[in-house]
């Protein structure tokens, strides 16, 4: 890229910058471009409680709001603008420019929509606010970042002092108590279907807290790619089904369709697993954010056609499966110990006996009790046996996994906290499943071995070094 085609840019702007002020000229002269009434939906929180649980009661009552808008006016006349030679001329000039990954034809509309918008309120198409917004466009081709706030309702994370906040990798992080202005929304009548936050309590429930992130980005796709790392994140800092429910993203770019709005999951499941932040946890969550976030791989939060593997990858999808509401127990076991299996075995010899061995040696200088750990292991092995097989746990088996873990949802919890450990031991290590692998059989057979997984280990210890709680094996639910 030259000075020419930024020149080259910045003029076919100015031109269409001309081109809308004359035809929003016109419009008001004929009366063709004009405010329209534009009614919503106000519903307003009337009752609300937070509590241990989150959420723990909210209704909200609609009114119905008018307003005057340019809105309609101005979507109309973009129809009319690109159709022009000048919008041709500008979007050809944008193109040789743009350095991003996404397609720029919808960005460019929302740049003429909000540049005829300005033109629209402030009645000139030429001079230094003309100037200044063609400016920021191009340096938003150009990948200049600006700043953006977000707001993210999620699920999984429940917090006892009002917020827990801190900075690290860039961003500013606050994690609060939900309010019940979190819970009011508007919504214009026509846009009721669009999957915007919902008008009454959601099918899966209210959300647990609030995720708040203030930093810089190019587009709010990177905005929106930093909320799902955040979220894979607070999942592996203790054992929580971590989710949005919806989240809204305030942001100053030009050129960026999703830089102001609602975004709602279009996730069909609940969650299982919730942990409680207390006053004490905001020490040891801005050291384990300031070490994982640099490890988390781009497909734990976005795996476009799940099209990246790798038994680490694999061992997250499976996490995230066990982490979700399902009515079989032993489903949820299952997959968090094939996810252990991912990462640990590599499909030869007594598989079973193996698993045991190798997560306890792994794992058990973190634990503190390695025998514990391989009991667990060998217990939520069994259930994945007997479930993969076609059965159910019961009889005695069933009383006994009962009496020794209180239920067959904290063998499961459990079972979830070994993966997470192995998961973030992996990330810490930044090596193959091949190489960590060969460590552990060598701590197996002698002392050497084991100072060198100790080494690998000591990586991981220093991220984090978890209190009694989240050894791995604890119940490690708030």
């Amino acid at each position: 890229m030259d000075d020419f085609e930024d020149i080259l840019c910045r003029d076919k702007l100015m031109a269409l910058a001309q081109e809308v002020a004359s035809e929003v000229s016109a419009g008001l002269k004929a009366g063709t471009l004009r405010k329209t009434i534009q009614r919503s939906i106000l519903w307003k929180p009337t009752e609300f409680s937070y509590g241990e649980n989150g959420v723990e009661t909210a209704a909200k009552s609609p009114h119905v709001l008018h307003k005057q808008s340019w809105g309609q006016a101005i979507f109309s006349l973009q129809g009319t603008l690109s159709m022009s030679k000048a919008y041709d001329e500008a979007f050809a000039a944008c193109k040789g420019l743009w350095h991003g990954r996404w397609d720029l034809s919808w960005g460019f509309r929302h740049f003429v929509r909000g540049l005829t918008q300005h033109i629209v309120e402030e009645g000139a198409g030429t001079g230094p606010s003309i100037k200044g917004l063609i400016d920021k466009y191009v340096g938003e081709l150009l990948g200049h970042p600006q700043a953006y706030h977000a707001q993210v309702c999620i699920q999984g994370i429940v917090v006892s002092p009002k917020a827990v906040e801190f900075s690290s990798c860039g961003m500013d992080v606050k994690i609060r108590q939900v309010l019940a202005e979190d819970l009011q929304e508007e919504v214009p009548v026509d846009e009721r279907a669009t999957g915007f936050p919902p008008t009454s309590t959601p099918v899966y429930g209210l959300p647990t807290a609030v995720l708040e992130i203030s930093g810089e980005a190019s587009d709010a796709n990177e905005a929106s790619f930093t909320v799902w790392r955040s979220l894979v994140l607070l999942s592996l800092f203790r054992v929580g089904s971590v989710r949005y429910l919806w989240y809204g993203m305030n942001g100053e770019w030009t050129n960026d369709i999703w830089g102001e709005g609602v975004r709602s999951t279009s996730e069909s499941f609940g969650g299982e697993e919730r942990y409680t932040l207390l006053d004490t946890d905001s020490r040891m969550l801005q050291r384990f954010w300031d070490s994982v976030w640099p490890s988390i791989p781009e497909p734990f939060y976005w795996n476009e056609g799940g099209s990246a593997h790798s038994a680490l990858i694999n061992a997250h999808d499976r996490y995230l499966d066990g982490l979700k509401h399902d009515p079989l127990l032993e489903r949820r076991i299952a997959h968090a110990v094939m996810g252990l299996e991912s990462l640990l075995l590599r499909g030869r010899g007594a598989l079973a006996y193996q698993f045991r061995m190798l997560g306890a040696r792994l794992l058990g200088s973190i634990a503190g009790d390695p025998d514990s750990t391989r009991r667990t292991l060998g217990d939520a092995y069994t259930v994945r046996s007997v479930f993969l097989h076609g059965g159910r746990l019961k009889g005695k088996a069933a009383r006994r996994i009962c009496r020794k873990y209180g239920s067959l949802e904290k063998l499961a919890t459990k079972t979830l906290d070994c993966l997470r450990h192995v998961i973030l031991i992996f990330l810490s290590a930044g090596r193959e499943k091949g190489e960590v692998c060969d460590l552990i059989e060598g701590a197996m057979v002698g002392s050497q071995g084991q100072v060198a997984l100790d080494a690998l280990l000591s990586e991981y210890q220093s991220w984090l070094t978890p209190d009694a709680d989240d050894a791995p094996g604890a119940d490690s639910r708030g």
